[in-house]
């Protein structure tokens, strides 16, 4: 399969996961908070059960994907627009990070000053550390997992942490 088709299916695959909310929440998830979910069928009561608000991402998650910014967050943790955190140079250029299934990675929101480039590891079950070619590195938390597939990402990116689904 070319890079291309690859990189199609990717999309295709954010774009119905946007759709069907994934991406939708006020905040970026806390991986270790979990939520009580109970459920009342019309003839039965099952058991309350716990259900995490996260999957950890097991040695082997497919990150191969290319992510784009959907929120983003101050240093006191209150969601700012995308645009009035990076300006127009988000607005004329976009956001992106990318998963290479070499290893490399692109990151870029707005002006890309071609810095943002370098290679990554899974370095934990739910952590990605970024090494950069200017040698600076770092990490990038999983935060949502479905399907063994990473499908929303948090990086701190030049001051800000930025959801990328």
């Amino acid at each position: 399969m070319s890079k291309f088709l690859k990189i199609t299916a990717v999309l295709m695959l954010c774009v119905t996961v946007l759709s069907l909310g994934a991406c939708k929440s006020d905040k970026p998830i806390d991986t270790d908070a979990t939520t009580s979910v109970t459920t009342t069928p019309a003839e039965t009561t099952a058991p309350e059960t716990t259900v995490p608000e996260t999957t950890n991402a097991p040695v082997g998650v497919n990150l191969y994907a290319v992510y784009e910014p959907v929120r983003a967050y101050d240093e006191n943790g209150d969601e700012v627009e995308l645009y009035w955190a990076f300006g127009t140079g988000y607005r004329d250029y976009g956001g992106i990070l990318e998963l290479n299934e070499d290893k490399t990675f692109l990151i870029s929101i707005g002006v890309n000053k071609g810095d943002g480039v370098g290679e990554y590891s899974l370095t934990a079950e739910d952590e990605i550390t970024l090494n950069y070619t200017n040698g600076k590195t770092d990490t990038i938390k999983i935060t949502k997992v479905e399907d063994n597939i990473a499908t929303e990402l948090l990086v701190h990116y030049n001051g800000f942490d930025v959801v990328f689904c």
